[in-house]
């Protein structure tokens, strides 16, 4: 997710750079870049990894990661 919101992003700012659309295809193109930066650095690889070594030697879940688990994925 993180790496679509960059891409998109980085693409309206290209967009933004070669045309002159104006500011608010800039605007909205720093903000996408900005978002997809922030989930990549959440949810990268090795915090995940972290995440399930933990769990598997009896440490439980954050609160964050318990709200977002939803019945249908035991199912």
């Amino acid at each position: 997710m993180g790496k679509t919101y960059t891409m998109v992003g980085g693409c309206n700012l290209i967009g933004f750079i070669a045309l002159p659309a104006g500011a608010s295809v800039g605007a909205i193109g720093l903000v996408t870049v900005g978002l997809g930066a922030i989930k990549k650095a959440r949810f990268r690889r090795y915090r995940e990894e972290v995440i399930l070594r933990d769990y598997q030697s009896g440490i439980p879940l954050p609160q964050r990661i318990q709200r977002q688990l939803k019945a249908k994925y035991f199912g």
